[in-house]
């Protein structure tokens, strides 16, 4: 049998618009056409392919008006349609998973915004204490918001197999110094900022500190420092706050605040007084002047 042969050569006409055509139906299964363009570009295919084989010596050969002829036009017709409806389909199928609603179990919420945030999350103190040069850590309690907060609560749980809560020393940096009363109380003396030293109830130590209010993007900073040697993890956490103001009394060198714990709180109490200035406001083993009075009571209240 002899080798068909073209009866003439291809047109470039022919061949670019095949490769164009070939192309725009490329580019629509990226979405850039609507689905109306794919079936144009179909039917520019299935035209250009029926004229290639219009024009070979076995069309020519057989007649183009043949059984065969017409039944080779009819399964390229039948494979472009199925293709076609396949498309189609994948489409309508992609554009129904969009437009549905999303079941919740699969929705993640947006978190919420919290306006107190206490950072970094955990600090590790490990090995032996330089000479000289005791181990300090520097946690930062900021209000995020442009609203004041009110009875700001925070804590710095500490987790050790070797110390205890006795073994640390917490402090304000000096920038976070700011005086809790007026200058004609006792409360000058001792910093917006107190804490006390009680445990969870897994036993942990865990320093919890209170502030009447903390104005919009404002801050303070506290140190922790460890004394004995040993490892241990500390970490931070904020607590209550709230929007509304809380009643703070100031009587002389008394100072009533409440503090709202976030969990239960077992064992004695052991205030901490932090103070403005250090050097002045503190003796060596005696307390400033000046009182913090705190209802030790679990009612939400300490």
């Amino acid at each position: 049998m002899a080798e068909e042969k073209l009866l003439k050569p291809l047109s470039l006409e022919f061949i670019g618009a095949t490769v164009i055509a070939l192309i725009n139906f490329a580019l629509d299964q990226a979405d850039i056409h609507i689905m109306l363009i794919t079936w144009l570009s179909i039917v520019v295919c299935v035209c250009l392919v029926l004229d290639g084989v219009r024009r070979t010596e076995w069309a020519l050969r057989v007649g183009r008006s043949s059984v065969k002829f017409i039944s080779s036009v009819c399964v390229i017709v039948l494979i472009f349609a199925s293709l076609s409806v396949w498309i189609q389909k994948r489409h309508s199928a992609d554009i129904a998973r969009n437009e549905s609603p999303k079941s919740p179990e699969n929705v993640k919420p947006a978190p919420a915004f919290v306006p107190l945030e206490v950072t970094p999350e955990k600090v590790m103190f490990e090995g032996e204490i330089p000479e000289h040069m005791p181990m300090t850590h520097t946690f930062r309690v900021a209000n995020k918001s442009e609203e004041i907060l009110y009875s700001v609560n925070f804590i710095l749980r500490i987790k050790s197999s070797d110390l205890t809560g006795d073994d640390f020393e917490v402090h304000l940096s000096p920038g976070s110094r700011k005086p809790q009363g007026d200058l004609s109380s006792g409360a000058q003396h001792l910093a917006d900022v107190q804490a006390f030293l009680a445990y969870d109830t897994t036993g942990l130590p865990v320093f919890c500190f209170y502030m009447n209010k903390l104005a919009g993007h404002d801050f303070r900073e506290v140190t922790i420092t460890r004394t004995r040697n040993g490892n241990a993890t500390v970490a931070g956490q904020a607590g209550f706050f709230t929007t509304d103001p809380e009643p703070q009394s100031t009587k002389g060198d008394k100072v009533t605040t409440k503090f709202h714990p976030n969990e239960p709180l077992i064992g004695a109490v052991r205030p901490i007084y932090l103070v403005v200035n250090p050097d002045k406001d503190i003796e060596t083993g005696k307390p400033v002047p000046g009182q913090i009075l705190l209802n030790t009571a679990h009612d939400g209240r300490h």
